[in-house]
């Protein structure tokens, strides 16, 4: 028999992360509006930590029943991450999952917590604390370069929360890309944040697949296949951020070395 949460748990499983997938190599989004106005879309899961059941992933027999079905063994995802869990046990152990959900319930409250903060923030000077961020080696200096691969990962996954919530290393820097009157603006930086997000998503691919040795330096990765696409990602990124810098009149970036 399963242990299966209820629906009040699974709705505030959801709300706790601000409807986001709680892997932080993803935070998708999983709800939205469906074709027709009465209704929404919703693509996410609320995962058990541990197993609802004998012989699931995880499963921790020392839990009673109502444990296992406790907002506490629950965690937000997308159903892609919800099945990736399931399937590689030894990899999403109870603990790495337990701290991508209090992660991301974090990130959730920093969020509103930026809103409220950097609400009535001008767009100019939004701008200019996402040009001083985004003014780092790691889309700057090239790979060719020693350097260290988890610095690289580490920048780029501060750029996606600057992006999303305008916090950078914890500190609420200034407001998040979705809160800018400008339209254009604010839909090139959702360009620059899918730029930004698909660079560390071949990165993370190429670590998986073991191509890529995060405790090696990054001057050999310049033989690399990749090599010549991680900078051509990396150019695009800055390119983009720099045409809208200009649009603001204020000075650009500088692009790779």
């Amino acid at each position: 028999m399963r242990d299966d949460f209820t629906k009040p748990v699974v709705e505030t499983l959801a709300k706790r992360v601000g409807s986001r997938c709680s892997n932080p190599g993803c935070r998708k989004m999983t709800s939205g509006p469906h074709s027709e106005d009465d209704k929404s879309l919703n693509v996410g899961v609320a995962a058990h930590i541990t197993a609802a059941s004998s012989g699931g992933p995880r499963y921790d027999a020392l839990l009673t029943p109502k444990q296992r079905k406790a907002i506490g063994n629950g965690i937000w995802l997308c159903q892609s991450c919800s099945k990736l869990i399931d399937n590689d046990e030894a990899r999403y152990t109870t603990a790495t999952l337990q701290l991508w959900k209090a992660n991301a319930e974090q990130e959730a409250l920093k969020e509103i917590e930026t809103l409220s903060e950097h609400g009535k923030l001008s767009d100019i000077d939004a701008l200019k604390e996402y040009s001083a961020q985004f003014d780092r080696a790691a889309l700057q200096d090239s790979l060719r370069g020693c350097g260290d691969y988890k610095m690289f990962a580490k920048s780029l996954g501060e750029l996606i929360e600057l992006l999303n919530t305008g916090v950078i290393q914890g500190n609420s820097a200034t407001k998040r890309r979705s809160d800018f009157a400008n339209d254009k603006w604010r839909s090139a930086l959702g360009d620059v944040y899918h730029e930004v997000r698909g660079l560390r998503e071949l990165y993370t691919s190429l670590v998986r697949s073991g191509e890529i040795d995060e405790s090696s330096c990054t001057c050999k990765f310049r033989n690399h296949k990749m090599y010549d696409e991680f900078e051509a990602k990396k150019r695009s990124i800055v390119l983009i951020l720099n045409d809208l810098l200009r649009d603001a009149n204020l000075p650009p970036i500088r692009g790779v070395s």
